[in-house]
């Protein structure tokens, strides 16, 4: 345990924390928001250097940019940290072992799921989002399976201090990576509260007419990835809804193309009724609270989670949720949604029909949503790193 340099001396306060930004993923994935809400957030309190590929930098300060009382640096990785493995060997090798350290106050790995160093030399916080690779079959080649499974609950024993995201994904760290409970806190992810709120958008007829939606329908956020999130089985207990409500609503996807994303889109085009299901794509976000307003449910049918941001997202919307019995989206949405369990089509039919066919159960659901928002605020999430770093 490196005790000096948890003494903090006024000029160590003085110094940037060190943020990593791998696994930035263009913006398009939750990692991603939680690594630009982390930089937001730690940057009203400190000077902060970013660690991020020269294919994502520019991304990211735009994402980052507007904020007045940011003060930060980039560190450049070099193009071939734009492959897979280039990523990997940079970020837990020469990262580590070239970086002037003395020149910070403490290291922040805000997706040690995905990336960690070889040694830590400073003060470390790594942040856990989920586990999954022990939970859904196939989701990994061989090669990122050994990786994941192998090499990552190594390199993180050097770790000060591990966020998990949810009690689930705190549950999974001690019994798979073998963590001791001493050395994890939880600390629920937030959302953004200027952007997702109760009222509606102002650009709610723009985006419906974007994306032409015509009729009322059930949304689905989550990147188009197989069989992880799980869009095969919702598809097909949309078929199985009565043709009545298949007549009134559309099911629609919101999400960039991921791993296996083909068999979705496959599926899809195979279906029946495949008029009645749209892939959006890639969606702004700008543009994601007016889908939630749009939408008459929103539906979480993935088969693990390490926290699961749309559903808080929604809740903040005042849109009714659904989703699976498992990992951390019932411990996260708690008395204010309904569950199924994720594998049978039938049941997740069956609760799509309860709620569009009940309006006092919807009433009931979007109240709690509402209430319930007040668990998952970025500022806290922060007040936690921050004492940590103190």
């Amino acid at each position: 345990m490196r005790e000096v340099q948890r003494r903090k001396s006024s000029t160590d306060r003085l110094k940037p924390i060190f943020i990593s930004a791998f696994a930035y993923d263009n913006g398009h994935s939750g990692i991603a928001e939680y690594i630009r809400q982390i930089c937001l957030h730690l940057s009203k309190f400190s000077d902060i250097t970013i660690a991020v590929t020269a294919q994502e930098k520019s991304l990211l300060k735009k994402h980052l940019r507007g904020n007045s009382h940011l003060q930060i640096r980039y560190i450049t990785a070099p193009s071939y940290c734009n492959t897979p493995l280039g990523s990997i060997f940079w970020h837990t090798v020469i990262l580590p072992l070239f970086t002037p350290w003395k020149n910070y106050r403490c290291i922040i790995l805000p997706a040690a799921n995905r990336r960690l160093f070889c040694f830590y030399p400073l003060l470390t916080i790594a942040t856990v989002h989920d586990l999954a690779q022990y939970h859904v079959d196939c989701k990994y080649d061989w090669k990122r399976n050994y990786y994941v499974k192998r090499l990552l609950p190594k390199l993180i024993k050097g770790v000060d201090q591990i966020i998990a995201v949810s009690h689930s994904s705190r549950r999974d760290l001690e019994r798979y990576w073998h963590i001791d409970s001493e050395k994890i806190q939880v600390a629920y992810n937030g959302y953004d509260q200027l952007r997702f709120r109760d009222r509606s958008p102002e650009n709610m007829l723009q985006v419906k007419n974007k994306y032409k939606l015509k009729k009322a329908f059930i949304l689905y956020v989550a990147r188009i990835e197989h069989p992880g999130k799980n869009h095969v089985k919702l598809i097909e207990a949309y078929e199985r809804l009565p043709q009545a409500i298949q007549q009134h609503y559309d099911l629609v996807f919101a999400g960039s193309p991921w791993l296996n994303a083909e068999v979705v889109t496959t599926k899809v085009a195979n279906s029946l009724i495949r008029e009645n299901i749209k892939l959006l794509g890639f969606v702004a976000a700008d543009e994601l609270p007016a889908l939630y307003h749009l939408c008459s449910l929103h539906v979480m049918p993935s088969l693990y989670e390490g926290f699961g941001i749309p559903i808080v997202e929604a809740f903040a919307c005042g849109t009714p949720t659904i989703c699976s019995a498992n990992s951390s989206l019932s411990e996260i949405g708690g008395d204010a949604v309904l569950t199924f369990d994720p594998l049978d089509t039938d049941n997740i039919s069956a609760t799509i029909r309860r709620v569009l066919q009940d309006p006092q159960q919807r009433h009931i659901m979007i109240t709690k949503g509402l209430q319930r928002c007040a668990l998952f605020d970025w500022r806290h999430h922060t007040d936690k790193i921050l004492k940590l770093i103190h």
